[in-house]
């Protein structure tokens, strides 16, 4: 009986579309537990014994998988912690965003049941990001309300309208504008994946016809990737040169100077100097890692300041990081250092997933792609170049989530199974 009345409540929760919206926008909001719980996650511990007893989707390879490698992703951040006597406060942190990050990914895939569940979760999400920049701001929102508050919420609903747009030229000058806001913001990341989902629509349009066969799939991403460099070294050119006009602000100024100024790769080197301690650290102990809030030492910061320097970013290296944490600005980074081999074991994977995800959606949603494959850019710039933590983890979840949906859809076998196990545990509107 106690498990029926469990599965009747998820039914209701997940049955009216507003479920998933209301996920999203729980999402936002936290209260200061295991260093930040967020409302939408405290949703999913209560619902989630419902999943597993009444509804579990547990049919997809990718799932199974992704499940395995955070289980031991899990396990390699405990051993390390052991090994190297981690503070148990930052454990319990780091774990629980491991536990966090698993559990959501299976309740997103037993509450969405289709592509339009998928969307009002991310209308959700964004509309409560939007709220949360009034209601329960950031630590860095006061220094740039636009980058750190404004940005993904506003940036995420104009490509959620521009998806739906048929139209590709309107669709265009959409994206168009929401890059050159971002530049003028100071957000350069955002605008760099935005352009990059513009350049991959107007390329889809040559390749529309011819994108049905893994081998044509392939040959896309590879124009991909040419696009992306090409367009991240014009991009590069552009925001330096606005920059040292002094159109974007003093604090534009005085990063473009620091970090580079008009080399793209420098730039970015420059803006994600981290990796310059953390990749000596983790080759350090590749295999077992240094645990949570590993310490820098001062042969990794000397090894450090010296690789800047050599690249031409002197400025950098004079800034003394020989104490504290050791720097990591990376999801990838971060998991290497903290667990192991076992840490990077299920981001490398998860690389795989998400890249697989993209190429299905740009195939076969047509216009609609240009959600689902901006998260998917997003989430691989955030993989490489960001840290992993606070409500990052559910728009992680849930892109990643997005990205099995997407592939179990396209493989005909799992896409009956899918489309059978929806129609079973949802009625039809």
């Amino acid at each position: 009986m106690k498990t029926t009345n469990r599965g009747a409540k998820l039914e209701r929760f997940q049955t009216r579309r507003t479920g998933p919206f209301i996920l999203g926008l729980l999402s936002a909001f936290y209260i200061p537990v295991f260093g930040q719980l967020y409302l939408a996650e405290i949703v999913v511990i209560v619902l989630f014994v419902s999943v597993l007893l009444t509804r579990n989707r547990f049919c997809s390879k990718e799932l199974r998988l992704t499940t395995l490698l955070i289980i031991l992703w899990g396990f390699g951040l405990m051993l390390s912690s052991l090994w190297n006597q981690a503070d148990i406060s930052s454990f319990v942190t780091d774990f629980s965003a491991v536990l966090f990050l698993l559990l959501s990914i299976q309740f997103i895939l037993n509450l969405c049941a289709s592509e339009s569940d998928f969307r009002n979760l991310f209308m959700g999400v964004a509309l409560g990001y939007l709220l949360a920049c009034i209601v329960q701001p950031g630590i860095f929102f006061s220094a740039s309300p636009w980058k750190f508050g404004y940005a993904v919420p506003v940036t995420l609903l104009a490509v959620w309208i521009a998806s739906r747009l048929r139209n590709f030229l309107l669709r265009w000058v959409v994206l168009a504008v929401l890059a050159a806001i971002n530049i003028l913001g100071d957000f350069r990341s955002m605008a760099l994946i935005v352009v990059i989902v513009l350049c991959v629509d107007i390329a889809r349009l040559a390749f529309q016809k011819r994108l049905r066969s893994r081998s044509d799939r392939t040959r896309f991403l590879i124009t991909v990737i040419i696009i992306a460099v090409s367009v991240g070294t014009l991009l590069s050119m552009v925001y330096t040169g606005l920059a040292n006009a002094g159109i974007l602000g003093a604090s534009a100024e005085v990063r473009s100077r620091m970090q580079g100024g008009g080399s793209a790769l420098v730039m970015l080197l420059g803006g994600r100097n981290e990796i310059f301690y953390s990749i000596p650290a983790a080759l350090n102990s590749p295999l077992l890692g240094y645990g949570p809030a590993a310490e820098i030492s001062r042969q990794i910061s000397d090894q450090a300041r010296m690789s800047l320097a050599s690249i031409g970013l002197s400025e950098l290296a004079t800034q003394e990081r020989a104490e504290g944490n050791l720097p990591v600005h990376s999801t990838i980074m971060g998991a290497w250092i903290s667990a192991g081999v076992l840490g990077l074991a299920v981001w490398i994977y998860i690389s795989q997933v998400i890249i697989r995800g993209f190429s299905v959606v740009v195939a076969s949603l047509e216009h609609k792609w240009v959600l689902p494959g901006f998260l998917t850019l997003m989430l691989l710039w955030n993989m490489a170049f960001s840290p992993f933590g606070g409500s990052a983890r559910f728009l992680t979840a849930a892109t990643i989530a997005w990205s099995i949906y997407s592939i179990q859809r396209s493989l005909p076998v799992q896409s009956a199974r899918f489309i059978e196990a929806s129609a079973m545990r949802r009625p039809i509107r």
